[in-house]
């Protein structure tokens, strides 16, 4: 993650002026098109900024902001809300309060707006999760809102999801065995983000290895209990 970090700014670092560019050329003044071209376009615009906001560029912040309230598609909008989870400050909680008032009628999108919390390294950490699980529009029987939740956050968050302490993991499980107790299915495929424990240190795989016994102990569904065994390889 952080080797994912420094090579995004050492880009960013060498071809700043080059993004900012690209970035004002490939704006799209007209009606929205899904077509290949268009896309293609929204896509490196986006990157361009993502890149630009690896540097905390002061200008960055101003180009989501703006992106963020002039967007004419949910690509442009979600890409420019990501980019200020990256920056980081006041105005994060302030996009992410808006764009949940905008949108919270919309249930597709607000899994969307859960999903980029679940991947948003939180100042307070996993505190923040555990309010999430609590908010008015989070339903633990909806698995897609779950995935949205749990599952970006087990596969995109590297700060918090593999966090030293294990405060990250004992989060997941805790999630992982709640859902189990409606859907088997969806949990069995949650529990899936643990089978890289393999690959990292050995103070994490202890903490996963653990994780994966207390999952078993529990007397889970058969589904879970597959995965848990077969992942744990004990």
């Amino acid at each position: 993650h952080l080797a994912g970090e420094w090579i995004s700014r050492a880009v960013a670092d060498t071809l700043r002026d080059d993004l900012l560019q690209r970035y004002h050329a490939l704006a799209d003044n007209g009606p929205f098109s899904p077509d290949a071209d268009s896309a293609g376009r929204r896509a490196l615009r986006n990157r361009c900024l993502s890149l630009l906001a690896s540097r905390r560029d002061a200008v960055t912040a101003g180009l989501a902001v703006e992106q963020l309230g002039t967007a004419t598609n949910m690509t442009d909008e979600l890409a420019a809300l990501m980019t200020l989870t990256k920056l980081g400050g006041k105005r994060v909680n302030t996009s992410m309060t808006d764009f949940y008032d905008k949108w919270k009628n919309n249930p597709l999108v607000i899994d969307k707006w859960f999903s980029v919390q679940g991947m948003r390294a939180h100042d307070d950490g996993i505190f923040a999760l555990e309010k999430l699980v609590t908010h008015e529009a989070y339903d633990r029987r909806n698995p897609n809102r779950v995935r949205a939740l749990i599952g970006s956050f087990a596969m995109g968050n590297a700060t918090l999801f593999h966090a030293a302490d294990g405060s990250g993991y004992h989060f997941f499980t805790q999630q992982v065995l709640d859902m189990d107790s409606r859907n088997p299915q969806v949990a069995a495929r949650l529990l899936g983000a643990y089978e890289i424990w393999r690959k990292l240190d050995h103070t994490r795989q202890a903490q996963i290895k653990s994780q994966l016994r207390l999952v078993i102990k529990s007397e889970p569904s058969k589904n879970v209990l597959e995965i848990a065994s077969k992942t744990l390889g004990e």
